[in-house]
Formats: C-alpha cells, structure tokens, sequence
C-alpha cells in the first residue's frame, strides 16, 4: 500500500481504522468528453440533505483533493498537468452519523487506496498579487448591520464581473478575487474591519493547466459584449471604485506537492 504523506507526517493507507473507510465507494474516469454542455458537480455527504453518500460528477482530481483535504482557495497544488484535465466519478457511501471530517479522512483513504496517492505540505516562493491600499485612496464604508452574517457573493457574465460584499472582511474579499493571471493575493491593507461594498471589473482570464483563477476552473463566458460597454480591469477598478491597489511581489505561498499518483484508479 502507498504511503498517504501530509503536513510532514507519513501515513499507509491500511493503517486507517475500518470507521475511516467508505462503506461502498465506486471510483472511475468519467465518460468521455462529447462535445456540449457538462455537468460538474460534488453532492451529498455530512451536513447535505443526502448524508449518506457522496457524490463526484465529472471532477477533476484537483477538486476531489481539495475536497479530501479541505484545502482553501489560494492553496496550490503541485503535480501533474492531468490533475487539472482529467474528470473522474466517485460514488461512496458512509453512516448517516458521520461528521465533515470523517469523510474527508474517508476520501484521503480510498485516494491512497484506488490511486496510491503520496503527497506533502511546502512552502515555495511564487510570483503573487499584495493589495494594498492606494496612496489617497476612498476609505470603504462602514456596513449597515454589523451584526449581520457576511454576505459575499460574485456574479460573472461574458466580460464582466461584480463581487458584491455585505458585511465582509477583506480577507473574505481577497477569498473571491481568485488567482487573477494566476498570481495568489495577500492582504496587507491593515484593514481589520467589516465594510459594505462592490467591485465591478473586467476578468483577465488566465489558463494554468485549463483551470482559470478567476473562475474557479471554469471557461471564459462566451459571446463578450463590445469592447466600449466593458469595466475596466481589475487593477483599475480596485483604484477608482475602493480605493485600493495591487502590487507584483514574491510571497511564500503553502503548496501541496504530489510526490506519487496513478492516473489511472485500480478497479472497484
């Protein structure tokens, strides 16, 4: 069995606890890509209205990893091209009483299992987004309920873009931006504070291995409007419309490195 390394520590598959496996898991590639609409998709599991079973639809292996291990946004992996091309199906059942994090360490199992998964945490200097705030800049409102819960939420249609925040931090803010030109952004505005705000701008989309940053792994719209209706990009409109400003730097980044993958899972 292939060792399943995390975070430094090293751990064989067959050393999970029999609570740490699926009841029934089905693992293959997906069907063959045929032209027209495709339906991606990751349901059920803990906390949906189907506990008991989980379910991968046309997924990539970076998104079933970053489901494994509840990896964030700005989390890079590093291995194969095809981790981001390749789609597989995944159906696997589990109790109706198990949490979040009994499935992923599920998932981590059958992974080790099906796929001989080995993998580690590092840290690597990459090109990134700082934002910051600009020199003069418009200072971002206060929210009218500060009680409320955040409420980001993003939009996208064919060149144009509006994140929409109530109540947000700007750390939640820099969660949405993604990876524009495929950089990471970290935050060192020193704005500690929630705001009510929106930006409107123009993506630049960007393909790293057919994922875009900006979309979440997902194509550009089709069908743009005329280049004189677009926003203007990005880096302009943090400027005009909140006042803040993005800046090239090196910044260590957290990379999960794939030392050991099949591209090809055993059968079920």
């Amino acid at each position: 069995m292939s060792p399943l390394a995390f975070a430094g520590v090293t751990l064989l598959a067959s050393s999970f606890a029999a609570a740490q496996t699926f009841e029934v898991a089905s693992v293959k590639p997906a069907a063959p890509y045929k032209g027209g609409p495709i339906h991606i998709a990751t349901t059920g599991g803990p906390g949906t209205s189907d506990p008991t079973r989980v379910t991968f639809s046309n997924a990539t292996m970076a998104m079933i990893l970053h489901t494994a291990f509840n990896l964030q946004n700005n989390q890079k992996i590093s291995g194969p091209e095809w981790l981001n091309v390749d789609m597989f199906d995944i159906v696997a059942t589990l109790p109706p009483d198990a949490s979040r994090d009994q499935m992923r360490a599920r998932l981590q199992n059958l992974l080790a299992e099906r796929f001989h998964l080995a993998l580690h945490r590092e840290k690597q200097n990459l090109p990134a987004y700082v934002l910051i705030t600009a020199k003069g800049g418009r200072r971002l409102p206060a929210p009218k309920d500060a009680a409320a819960n955040p409420s980001p939420k993003e939009n996208t249609l064919p060149r144009i873009r509006t994140i929409t925040c109530g109540n947000c931090t700007i750390a939640g803010f820099v969660n949405l931006l993604g990876h524009p030109e495929g950089r990471f952004v970290f935050d060192e505005t020193d704005l500690t504070g929630t705001y009510d705000f929106a930006l409107t701008y123009e993506p630049v989309y960007f393909c790293n291995s057919c994922t875009s940053g900006e979309t979440g792994g997902a194509s550009p719209p089709s069908a743009p409007p005329p280049l004189d209706q677009a926003p203007p990009v990005l880096s302009v409109a943090l400027s005009q419309q909140l006042g803040l400003k993005l800046e090239k730097k090196l910044r260590p980044v957290d990379v999960i490195v794939i030392d050991h993958i099949h591209r090809v899972p055993e059968s079920n």
